[in-house]
């Protein structure tokens, strides 16, 4: 890839955009996987949520949930595109059912 990058750099082609990726580069779990990845702390949070009384912790306790989960969903590696027509359903600890 690294070759790729630098002829294209020395034959004046600077678009960068058109590169192909290696499958080796890509993470072996689709986009949709991974989009689910993060959904996973949500029941942990919520529920201490539910059970605070005070609106400004509950509040604080339900963005610390929104903030924390792009840390799950940070990696290096490209995730697959989805195939067309592909869908994902996903059963959380507590119950709670997804369908992507």
């Amino acid at each position: 890839m690294i070759k790729i990058i630098g002829r294209k750099i020395l034959s004046g082609e600077f678009n960068l955009t058109k590169i192909s990726i290696p499958i080796k580069s890509c993470y072996p779990k689709t986009a949709l996987y991974n989009s689910i990845k993060g959904y996973r702390i949500f029941p942990y949070f919520m529920k201490t949520a539910a059970e605070c009384k005070d609106p400004i912790e509950r509040f604080k306790i339900t963005l610390a949930c929104l903030v924390s989960q792009p840390y799950y969903l940070n990696m290096f590696l490209k995730p697959l595109n989805p195939i067309l027509g592909e869908t994902l359903e996903c059963q959380l600890v507590d119950g709670t059912k997804i369908y992507v």
